[in-house]
């Protein structure tokens, strides 16, 4: 049988096709106090450990609790598009209820280190937020609780989440914010969330960047 010159070229090219695996999005856990692989037995102790591992589109999925970030910096930056942090899972991700089970992203004035941007900080596309408790009462400098709040903070006083492409914020409560509570792109989906002691704007829609 004569094969034809375009046959013998597209034979091997369908052949790498078909053994060419398609990449999987993983599933990450973090859990307070954990010091583990990420696995759901064996949890990471603070989301931006699953952030340093983790590849477009993986969900990272995270214990109630409280979270400081790296060397107690009190920030988290999105590295990859896709990318879902689900947060309000009770300690054995068998039940996840968001407004039980609180996962708590802050920081500690005694840390050495301090925040120095958002608190969650998107610059992919398509990233879910889902969950996350963010109260920014320990940046935040106030005056006697008979005068309300002094108009400044402790640090450079920007939005919880600044996402500058659009994704999808829910299920997330944003209090004692220093700034703006959610600095979002143009088309992002912003659903069920709470917004409380808001010193500047809740919500702040962005166009998209050129």
């Amino acid at each position: 049988m004569r094969v034809s010159p375009l046959a013998r070229f597209l034979l091997p090219l369908l052949f790498l096709l078909a053994c060419v695996q398609p990449t999987l999005a993983k599933d990450l856990f973090v859990k307070a106090g954990a010091s583990g692989d990420g696995s759901r037995e064996k949890p990471f102790g603070d989301p931006f450990e699953a952030l340093d591992k983790c590849e477009a589109n993986d969900a990272i999925h995270i214990a109630e609790g409280k979270y400081y970030g790296k060397l107690g910096n009190g920030e988290w930056k999105i590295p990859y598009a896709g990318i879902q942090l689900l947060g309000g899972y009770n300690a054995t991700f068998t039940e996840r209820d968001p407004w039980t089970h609180q996962t708590l992203l802050s920081w500690d004035r005694n840390s050495k280190n301090k925040p120095l941007s958002e608190r969650i900080e998107v610059k992919e596309k398509g990233v879910v937020i889902d969950g996350i408790v963010f109260d920014g009462q320990e940046q935040n400098q106030y005056s006697a609780p008979t005068e309300g709040r002094e108009p400044r903070d402790l640090d450079k006083a920007d939005a919880l989440i600044h996402m500058w492409l659009p994704g999808t914020v829910k299920n997330c409560i944003f209090i004692n914010t220093p700034r703006e509570g959610l600095v979002c792109a143009n088309g992002t989906t912003v659903e069920n969330n709470l917004f409380m002691n808001v010193f500047d704007t809740a919500l702040k829609i962005n166009g998209l960047p050129p």
